[in-house]
């Protein structure tokens, strides 16, 4: 069995935080993000990916990261959760924020994306696939998601887990099934996905 170090926040050093104060800019596209897709019922597979890389940019940004550190720092000083899940249910239906004990893991709702996407498109391929999980940084194996992909089962802390080699195969197979049809940032995507399989599989 192999154990990895896997990334379920961005890779950034966790520094002592507290006092939370509201980046008014970075809530307001969050606002505005979440607003274009429960406003629209249909979007094209451009207008998707771009839409994507939005959320996936600022989802997985120095700037989000520490505003729940402080404000998991100040929930467990105050004993007083409802700021922090507050915050965290504002970030959806486009980014999943888990506050955990030790960390939080936060990233890109791809099922919320897979959902108002239209079959046979380049976007209803590439989600398909990536409502697995996937990698946005395959060299060092940093995930998009906030949940551990279907090649890996934790090993009881949200820094390590232990890989599935058959489901890991498995999905690189889906993976490089879809690559060829694939550009632009889908294309980016899958190919640090494709990456990040084949270094823990190595």
């Amino acid at each position: 069995m192999k154990i990895v170090l896997c990334v379920l926040l961005p890779t950034f050093a966790i520094l002592a935080s507290g006092s939370f104060t509201e980046d008014s800019n970075l809530w307001l596209q969050v606002d505005s993000l979440n607003e274009i897709y429960n406003d629209s019922e249909a979007f094209t597979s451009d207008e998707l990916e771009v839409l994507f890389e939005h959320v996936a940019d600022l989802a997985l940004s120095y700037e989000f990261f520490m505003q729940f550190e402080d404000l998991r720092a100040d929930a467990f000083d105050s004993d007083d959760f409802e700021l922090c899940d507050g915050y965290a249910e504002r970030a959806l239906p486009l980014v999943n924020v888990f506050v955990l004990g030790d960390f939080n893991a936060i990233g890109v709702n791809v099922a919320a994306f897979y959902e108002k996407a239209e079959e046979p498109s380049e976007a209803y391929q590439f989600f398909m696939v990536a409502v697995g999980g996937f990698y946005i940084d395959g060299e060092n194996l940093a995930l998009g998601t906030a949940e551990l992909p279907a090649w890996l089962v934790s090993e009881g802390s949200g820094f390590q887990a232990s890989v599935d080699f058959d489901q890991a195969h498995e999905w690189m197979s889906f993976w490089l099934t879809i690559q060829p049809s694939l550009d632009g940032y889908f294309l980016e995507v899958a190919e640090e996905t494709i990456l990040g399989l084949e270094n823990i599989t190595k």
